[in-house]
């Protein structure tokens, strides 16, 4: 069964998924895409990212908005909105004191900061500029994924360089009109002493109207490669250069900024804001623009050469030093600052620095990395599902190291992985294990990138992958039960972690409750991240599980949690145990709780509940959430379905409104490939009586009911009925108020459904002829009454026949055997049939004459999915002949 699932950011959020996380990529109805890339250099890209926008709000798995001041404006979450297919971004002026000069002027600031790029691609953003004031301006740029490192009297943008795709003003400068030009730009080596940079600060496009204000839609992009940039236009190229080129990750950014010398923003690009601001939000004075979409396309690996080095096959590990082969800008970034290390055997060629120590993996790690370099490792993962990400690193605390050094990030097709950090481990070659904050979601062959920001203040060895199974229940420490104190970090998967677990004196629990025991219950994985930094080796945890309300159990006593020293509280390790008895569905509690004895202050981030799920039929599963970005959600104009917050919903969001007229939730162009007959499950809330509304799949509409739960927060509701799937991509399931009457009144709360799709039996229907396929002393003969002209002759001769190899059955089956043959020997004819290795003697009846080839001879065999082999021979007995003409497979 193939499995698809959707959730919405990289931490694995949801209470039970299964196997691949996959996007879906729905069109809006009446999009205009126009051609993405030259045609020039299209056929050695792929499109790598793609965001069109759609839904209602930003993708958090694509974006997030930076709020705060930001030269002489806010950057706020109000002035960034999606609707209809489009991203807008708009200045405003809120006059916070009236007479005043120091009015504040709002505007957004959208990045892709969880979601990093490889740096050499196209990358193009589709763009209409609604509005343009004096003083504020537009843009589209990259920016490194840790920042432009100033490197002094040395400078060198191959580290990172902001990249300004297209900065837009509508403004004067020296009584030259520049509402109908662009502005490209790069800046390198910090923002201040030493800056470096290189523009062409006015550049005019090809435009039929006076001034890119035309209401129009354009294309803007670049085209990066180790060598230039190349600056493009509606698919025309306006600008390249060799400098400051750039070999760092990069994060997208789509902005609007202003320069105000009277709230600080004293930065002269676009002139300065008008006296009287920009007008209340909304107003026709508002600057703004519109983002149709954004894509990124990377170079092709059978263009750029980028392959595994060896097999990468996963689980199990990966030594650093096994990077991709394609060499720099391709699978690494190496600054060449620091010498080629002190192996230069091991990978000859290549500009990372190896070295080599005896505790190593392999003999061999990466030392000396800087400030934005990076590696990257294509995967093989044997199982598709959830894994355990960690890394053995070491680094030797010395007075030239300062505490924000030893940062390392990670990331799989370019979604973020989380950050470590890097603390003392007792040496360079004392090798220290740490988890990731986030667990992976692996299948097919993604691509592991290690970055760097540090300078020279790590040592890496190897990358450990361990697999967990294909359902996962996912929760952060912080959401459970508990009287602890909740501190923040970049180090932890949600950005905070649980403080001083187990001190003397208490027993602390952290109760999860809803646990997922997934189809069968039984026992399922708990894994746990932590950080424990102590110094006694012989201290014990005490830290104890608890399951429905007993205790685990190990020799008699009950178990304690085995967590190991981390080292520093800044590092963190994973510990997994076994939960057995664990009851099917989301039916458990689970308790850790501490003895009260024991000091152990444990830092908890995170759990992971998982199994190794076998789902029989062949079909799909798609998990749809209902607060999506990529719904529609319905109701009249202002006052439609909305999305509402609670812990108890999967993935802690919902939607809720369906009390409104004509509102609901409508999930389109399902990326389904098998049609028919399917089963929907309704998941949701309801904390009233029974409520109908309507269920339309396609157009074909049927009235549900909704059984009341025990609270509108509690989301253990379901319900299921049959409904019919076109399975080519075009299906569309909506739930909503559709009547508007008495009959269909009333609230509910719709967390998620999960479309279930059967599987078309697999058939097969093969025809082979039997010439070209004997073996011994038999031949081939030819007579015009044959299929093809042809049979197989002289079956009568000892260890002779046919033997059919490599049939190919989709599945395990059984078929029907047919046998095409002539027996005009006036008895029947004995031989040996074996499949697969299944042998059985068999009889040919007589026919007119031997070239009467109109007897069959039928029997029932057991194919294996795959290949599959069939002889038929004379094998010891049988010493009649037989013509044998062909056979065929059918079911």
């Amino acid at each position: 069964m193939n499995i698809i699932s959707l959730v919405a950011r990289k931490a694995l959020p949801c209470h039970i998924c299964f196997g691949l996380l996959v996007v879906l990529s729905i069109c809006f109805p009446g999009r205009n895409h126009l051609k993405a890339i030259p045609g020039s250099i299209a056929n050695d890209y792929n499109l790598v990212f793609e965001d069109d926008f759609n839904g209602n709000a930003l993708d958090p798995m694509n974006w997030f908005i930076a709020e705060g001041p930001r030269k002489g404006a806010i950057n706020v979450t109000d002035s960034v909105e999606v609707s209809g297919g489009y991203l807008t971004i708009s200045t405003y002026t809120a006059d916070n004191q009236p007479g005043n000069l120091n009015d504040v002027h709002h505007t957004g600031f959208v990045s892709s900061a969880n979601r990093i790029l490889h740096p050499f691609g196209y990358f193009e953003v589709r763009v209409r500029f609604d509005q343009g004031e004096v003083g504020a301006w537009h843009a589209f740029w990259l920016m490194p994924g840790g920042t432009t490192p100033n490197w002094g009297d040395n400078p060198d943008a191959e580290t990172g360089a902001e990249i300004d795709i297209f900065e837009y003003r509508d403004a004067y400068k020296n009584d030259v009109d520049l509402s109908d030009s662009i502005h490209y730009g790069l800046h390198w080596n910090g923002y201040y002493g030493g800056r470096q940079k290189a523009e062409n600060p006015v550049v005019y496009p090809p435009l039929t109207a006076p001034s890119l204000l035309d209401g129009q839609f354009h294309t803007y992009a670049v085209l990066r490669t180790p060598q230039k940039y190349e600056f493009y236009f509606d698919d025309v190229k306006l600008w390249e250069t060799t400098e400051g080129v750039s070999h760092a990750y990069s994060n997208l950014l789509l902005t609007s900024e202003v320069s105000d010398p009277t709230v600080g923003g004293h930065y002269w690009f676009a002139g300065y804001a008008p006296d009287g601001g920009y007008g209340a939000k909304g107003a026709s004075t508002n600057p703004k623009f519109t983002v149709d979409w954004v894509r990124v396309y990377n170079l092709d690996k059978s263009v750029s050469g980028q392959a595994p080095y060896g097999v990468n096959q996963i689980p199990g590990a990966i030594e650093a030093e096994d990077f991709d082969l394609g060499g720099k800008g391709v699978s690494y970034f190496d600054k060449n600052d620091s010498g080629p290390g002190s192996d230069t055997s091991y990978r000859a060629g290549e500009s990372v620095d190896i070295s080599s120590d005896l505790m190593a993996g392999n003999g061999h790690y990466v030392s000396d990395p800087t400030t934005n370099e990076w590696l990257e490792y294509t995967l093989d993962p044997s199982s598709a599902g959830v894994y355990s990400v960690l890394v053995d690193v070491a680094r030797l605390q010395d007075a030239t190291n300062n505490a924000d050094n030893g940062i390392m990030l990670f990331y799989a097709d370019g979604e973020e992985l989380g950050q470590i950090r890097i603390d003392e481990t007792g040496g360079w070659t004392s090798w220290h294990r740490q988890s990731l904050p986030f667990f992976a979601n692996l299948s097919g062959n993604p691509v592991f990138t290690v970055r760097f920001e540090n300078t020279r203040d790590v040592n890496f060895d190897c990358i450990h992958f361990d697999y967990l199974g294909n359902a996962y229940d996912m929760r952060e420490a912080e959401d459970g039960i508990t009287s602890l104190a909740i501190m923040n970090s970049d180090l932890a998967s949600g950005g905070s972690y649980l403080s001083g677990f187990g001190s003397v004196g208490n027993t602390e629990t952290l109760q999860l409750d809803n646990v997922e025991g997934f189809t069968n219950g039984g026992d399922v994985m708990m894994t746990v991240r932590y950080a424990w930094s102590q110094s006694n080796p012989n201290k014990s945890t005490g830290v104890k599980v608890k399951v429905n309300g007993a205790y685990l159990q190990a020799n008699g006593a009950d178990l304690l949690i085995p967590f190991t020293n981390t080292r520093s509280w800044n590092m963190y390790n994973n510990v997994s145990l076994i939960l057995p008895s664990m009851v099917a569905g989301p039916n458990n509690t689970v308790v850790l709780e501490s003895d009260g004895v024991s000091n152990q202050n444990i830092r908890l981030d995170s759990v992971i509940f998982t199994v190794e799920e076998t789902i029989s039929g062949g079909g799909e599963i798609l998990v749809l959430e209902g607060e999506d970005p990529s719904n529609l959600l319905l109701g009249n104009t202002g006052n439609t379905a909305y999305i509402g917050y609670h812990n108890n919903a999967q993935n802690g969001a919902y939607v809720s409104g369906f009390n409104k007229s004509s509102a609901g939730v409508e999930w389109s162009n399902l990326n389904l490939s098998s049609g028919g007959a399917a089963q929907l499950t309704i998941h949701y809330a309801n904390g009233s009586t029974n409520i109908t509304k309507t269920l339309e799949v396609n157009g074909v509409a049927q009235d549900l009911v909704f059984p009341p739960t025990t609270a509108w927060n509690d989301f253990t509701g379901s319900i299921q009925t049959t409904i019919q799937l076109n399975g080519d991509g075009t299906d569309d399931i909506r739930l909503w108020r559709k009547h508007n009457t008495s009959g269909d009144a009333g609230n509910l709360r719709v967390d998620y459904i999960v479309v279930e799709t059967t599987a078309a039996a697999a058939t097969i229907d093969l025809t082979e002829e039997a010439e070209g396929h004997e073996f011994g002393q038999a031949i081939t003969g030819t007579h015009a009454t044959a299929s093809g002209g042809a049979y197989v002759d002289r079956l009568n001769k000892s260890a002779s026949g046919v033997e059919w190899t490599g049939l190919q059955a989709p599945a395990d089956m059984q078929a029907t055997l047919t046998v095409a043959y002539a027996n005009g020997s006036g008895s029947d004819s004995l031989k040996m049939l074996v499949v697969n290795g299944v042998s059985q003697l068999v009889q040919f009846p007589v026919t007119s004459g031997w070239n009467d080839f109109s007897g069959t001879l039928t029997l029932p065999v057991d194919l294996v999915e795959g290949a599959n082999t069939i002889r038929l021979w004379r094998d010891g007995a049988g010493i009649d002949a037989l013509r044998v003409d062909y056979i065929q497979l059918a079911n």
